[in-house]
This record gives structure tokens, C-alpha cells and sequence, in this order.
């Protein structure tokens, strides 16, 4: 009597419905590895930022005022481009509270991923901390940074 013999491996609809598991998988995972990828890049701005902020606290402490221009900063932390002209440059404004001289500053980049954060930073007064705010170029002056997260 002959018995039925089976060679090993896989068939062809076993490997099929491997393929369309993996596939689902990698369909449900992807958007948030890519979600992940966008946050770090922005994190690497809001890092900048905050080194940056950091620079102009510590001139403000030397100089009793904010830089008014980014050669000071440039000069505490020649890494980082302040130069405002870049894709990835940290933008600096600075402007007065009172009667104070630059006693607030705004640092401001573009992160890869097209969006603007800002940093604000506010010696005396009412506003009187570190405020941080997103949005558009044009949107990024003293008055409209305020709030505490990005």
C-alpha cells in the first residue's frame, strides 16, 4: 500500500496570508513612526531654541539688558545660526517693557517640518518669564508670543 507523500514547506496561500498580516501591520504602524519622526524634528528646534534662550539669559544677567543684536549670541554659541536668513536660522527680536531697554526678547526658527516656534522671554511686568508660542512668521512678534506650551 502506497502512502501519500508530502514534501516540506510552505503553500502558496500560507505565504499569502503571511504577506497580507505583515502587510496590515506595517499599515497600522506607519503613520505613527512617521508621526514620531515629525516630533523630533520639531523637538530639535525647540532644543535650539531653549539653548539659545539660555545665551540671552546669561548675556542679560552680564549686561543688565537683552542683545539686541544676535552677534552676542552668535559669539556665546557660534553652533547655532542666528543670523535670521537661513532655513534653520533662530530669528531675534528684542523690544522694551516700560521704560526698561530690551527687556524682553523673542527667538524664533522654522523647523523642518514648515512650523514656527518662538520663545519669549520677559524680564519685568505683568508678562514677566519665559513664554512659548507656534504659528507663522508673521505671527511671531512680542505681543502675540505669550502662553507656556508648544
Amino acid at each position: 500500500m502506497e502512502t501519500a507523500h508530502r514534501e516540506s514547506g510552505w503553500t502558496l496561500v500560507e505565504l499569502i496570508v503571511v504577506l497580507g498580516i505583515v502587510a496590515v501591520l506595517v499599515s497600522l504602524t506607519l503613520p505613527s513612526l512617521l508621526g514620531f519622526r515629525r516630533q523630533s524634528l520639531d523637538m530639535q528646534v525647540k532644543v535650539e531654541l531653549s539653548d539659545a534662550a539660555r545665551a540671552a539669559a546669561a548675556i542679560e544677567v552680564e549686561l543688565g539688558e537683552y542683545p539686541g543684536d544676535p552677534v552676542w549670541l552668535a559669539a556665546t554659541m557660534p553652533e547655532l545660526d542666528f543670523g535670521g536668513v537661513g532655513a534653520r536660522s533662530i530669528h531675534v527680536v528684542t523690544g522694551d517693557v516700560g521704560t526698561s531697554q530690551n527687556a524682553q526678547i523673542l527667538l524664533y526658527a522654522r523647523s523642518v517640518t514648515g512650523d514656527w516656534f518662538g520663545l519669549r522671554l520677559v524680564r519685568e511686568g505683568d508678562d514677566a518669564g519665559r513664554h512659548a508660542c507656534t504659528g507663522e512668521e508673521a505671527d511671531m512678534t512680542l505681543d502675540a508670543c505669550i502662553g507656556t506650551a508648544w
